[in-house]
């Protein structure tokens, strides 16, 4: 009887888990040409608040990135279009050689490892009120000192607001996060590799692209910016090197069913 009420227990937590998680571990794959996701904006860091944005992506392939306005392609971002300095966004630019933060009034480009290596790798960018410090697989690569009046009227994974510039991103993205606050190195590299379950402190959204199908990719967060997917982004399976909620759950099945198993 003790092994059955501990099994009940058992399949009860996992449902709940997987519920949340749909036992889902996908990507969204953009072709370059006009696919993105536009997300609503609710609670993003305004004006010059602090703020940090992550991500990771991979690159689909070296003409992805060569060419279009302004020699960049956009990862994500939010602010207001055409308004200086009304913006946030993560780019690839300089034909790949360099992770950038612009604001549409400047740029910080700061040169990257060789993230054309077919390879993922997450980009971070953090403002603390003052300055930028960019980031690259977790690791400080330079920093900005762009004045920031960000007010959130679009919000966009994968290309930019308006649709003018040919800035659209061709390769896969995973895991998108917006933060309230201006996080640490040490912080950042304690959850990049991790799936979020959007009850972090000061998490404001937060993309895991987890749902596999649809055009609708849920924030995870109490902001509810949920993202409708334009011109047809792919939903792929994910190889980021991000521990994901369904493998969590998976483990502690196998390790209470052993319990279960010592109990009888």
């Amino acid at each position: 009887m003790k092994s059955v009420t501990f099994l009940v227990l058992i399949i009860a937590t996992v449902f709940v888990i997987t519920s949340n998680s749909a036992l889902g571990n996908f990507a969204l794959l953009f072709d370059g040409q006009d696919d993105r996701v536009e997300c609503g904006v609710n609670n993003l860091p305004a004006d010059n608040d602090p703020g940090t944005q992550e991500i990771w992506f991979k690159i689909g392939s070296v003409e992805g990135v060569q060419g279009g306005d302004f020699n960049q392609k956009m990862l994500f971002g939010y602010g207001t279009v055409n308004l200086s300095n009304g913006a946030r966004v993560l780019a690839i630019a300089d034909n790949g050689s360099k992770i950038n933060f612009t604001n549409w009034g400047g740029d910080a480009r700061v040169v990257a490892p060789d993230i054309l290596d077919g390879e993922w790798h997450h980009a971070a960018v953090t403002h603390d009120g003052v300055k930028q410090t960019i980031y690259c697989d977790g690791e400080v690569i330079g920093n900005g000192n762009l004045a920031l009046a960000s007010n959130a009227t679009n919000c966009t994974i994968g290309g930019v607001f308006d649709g003018v510039f040919n800035q659209y991103f061709e390769g896969t993205m995973d895991e998108v996060r917006i933060w309230d606050v201006a996080r640490t190195q040490e912080e950042i590299q304690s959850n990049m590799g991790i799936t979020l379950t959007g009850k972090e402190e000061h998490l404001v959204s937060c993309w895991s692209f987890d749902e596999g199908s649809g055009d609708i990719t849920r924030d995870s967060t109490a902001s509810q910016n949920d993202g409708t997917l334009i011109g047809g982004p792919k939903w792929v399976e994910s190889d980021a090197p991000i521990e994901s909620l369904s493998v969590d759950a998976v483990g502690k099945l196998a390790v209470a069913w052993g319990k279960v198993k010592r109990i009888r």
